[in-house]
């Protein structure tokens, strides 16, 4: 969670860092990173390691449940993505672990500002498609499995958001 006013307190900014950085260090190790390097920061004194914001952002962006809606019964939770393109060539990655053989996750963006396409990558990392956003805003997951989603710009920016229910 990003606090948009600025710190009064160095010192608490600073315990705030490290319990950011402990919690990206428990998020990258109970993930399967084992505790490896966390960007190259300086260690602390509580040999944890600093990070930069870019990086703690990556560490901590597994899909965050949405609000559930009370009306759901079907057992499915719902998921939200979101980020920013600053530009052409700007991506930005998410992981999705679909537990069910179908999950359609539909896109939003600023349409006819920006060109947003949308490349699908595979448990291996190959590219199962790239689809222009324009010509359809829901991309379908078939087969159930690992899924690599990575949303760039080939023209303009702006915030863009894929929600999905598994």
């Amino acid at each position: 969670m990003r606090n948009a006013s600025p710190s009064r307190n160095a010192g608490a900014s600073r315990a705030a860092a490290a319990i950011l950085a402990a919690a990206a260090w428990l998020a990258a190790s109970s993930c399967g990173g084992g505790g490896s390097d966390m960007g190259g920061g300086q260690s602390s004194p509580a040999g944890l390691k600093e990070i930069s914001p870019a990086e703690y952002e990556r560490l901590t962006s597994a899909p965050r449940p949405a609000t559930a809606s009370p009306d759901t019964t079907d057992g499915k939770q719902e998921y939200l993505r979101e980020g920013l393109l600053d530009g052409t060539g700007d991506s930005d990655r998410f992981g999705v672990t679909a537990r069910r053989k179908r999950v359609d996750i539909t896109f939003t963006w600023p349409k006819g500002e920006a060109d947003f396409w949308v490349k699908v990558y595979g448990r291996e990392d190959n590219e199962l498609g790239d689809f222009d956003l324009d010509e359809g805003e829901i991309i379908q997951l078939l087969g159930g499995g690992k899924f690599t989603v990575e949303v760039y710009s080939r023209r303009g920016g702006g915030r863009w958001r894929a929600a999905y229910r598994d």
